[in-house]
């Protein structure tokens, strides 16, 4: 049978770190507590809509949106003008009660991230056209 026993804080705080940085090496806990993002990243860490460690990125897969920070959605008129528009979360998904060409969803400040979106079935508008 093989045996199991539970990790002390210095062999968990190396396994995390053996997770998510190309590093291998021995992560003492400290005597103050302090944020795990400190102990564990050996090269800067950036987080947002896509994190990176160094220059690698993390993949991460949010199961839940709702549980953290969701970006908010603009909605992109034909001159380029975005304009906030409302949504709910389910889930992993952002839910939009109107139809649009494309959008943009933004998070922070200076450098914001943005992620365009869209939708390759669209059709330019012919209404108000005479043909």
């Amino acid at each position: 049978m093989p045996e199991a026993r539970p990790l002390d804080d210095d062999e968990t705080l190396t396994y995390l770190h053996g997770t998510i940085s190309p590093h291998r090496h021995l992560v003492r806990a400290p005597e103050t507590p302090m944020y795990l993002d400190a102990l564990l990243a050996d090269e800067p860490l950036s987080g947002g809509l896509e994190p990176m460690l160094g220059e690698q990125h993390l993949r991460t897969v949010p199961e839940r949106i709702d549980q953290g920070e969701a970006p908010p959605l603009f909605v992109l008129g034909p001159s380029g003008d975005a304009q906030l528009i409302n949504y709910r979360v389910r889930g992993a998904y952002y839910i939009v009660d109107r139809l649009f060409a494309a959008a943009e969803l933004r998070l922070g400040q200076k450098p914001q991230q943005v992620v365009r979106i869209t939708r390759t079935d669209a059709q330019p508008s012919t209404a108000g056209k005479k043909g």
